[in-house]
């Protein structure tokens, strides 16, 4: 009887955190969601933030972008939490990053920059399910909030935010402790 053993080094699939944006927020037309394979979507997003391809093209794929973007992502973790947003400033001084999130079909407020007006806002959309989160890139603001109900109302200044006019919209804080932070 003759026995055989093979031998090979598991190498389990790696999805990374792209994720599809849930159907109203890709009516929107607000928002670009860049289909990376590992888990730095949060580079992506800024990369489509900053440096978006010259030409204009194929804006979801990842190879379009510089590699070599100069920005410091020394100790920060891949998928990254909220949390290291605020680092993520620190480093890199001439970012001022907002997270908004998506939660029953309301745009809700994850982290707001607390920046002075002079830096240009980066506004990103974090959305989740059970088991992962995906940032992306929201390129027009006004359309990610045009249609949101006015019941829970929030005036946000050029200062504080993002937008040169006052916004109305259905504002839900997701933690009351991530504002600002």
């Amino acid at each position: 009887m003759d026995a055989f053993v093979n031998v090979t080094q598991y190498q389990p699939f790696r999805e990374g955190s792209y994720m599809p944006l849930p159907k109203r927020l890709q009516n929107k037309k607000a928002i670009i969601n860049v289909q990376n394979r590992d888990n730095q979507c949060l580079r992506w997003a800024l990369h489509m933030a900053l440096f978006p391809p010259i030409d204009g093209m194929n804006v979801l794929r990842p190879l379009r972008y510089l590699t070599e973007d100069r920005l410091n992502f020394t100790g920060i973790d891949f998928p990254t939490p909220v949390s290291q947003i605020k680092k993520l400033q620190k480093q890199n001084p001439n970012l001022a990053i907002n997270v908004f999130g998506w939660e029953d079909k309301c745009v809700i407020m994850h982290r707001l920059s607390e920046k002075d007006g002079s830096h240009p806002r980066i506004n990103l959309m974090l959305i989740q399910d059970k088991e992962k989160s995906h940032y992306t890139y929201v390129k027009r603001l006004s359309a990610l909030l045009y249609d949101q109900n006015s019941t829970t109302t929030a005036n946000i200044s050029a200062n504080a935010a993002c937008t040169d006019t006052k916004e109305r919209s259905c504002w839900k804080d997701a933690d009351q402790n991530t504002w600002g932070s």
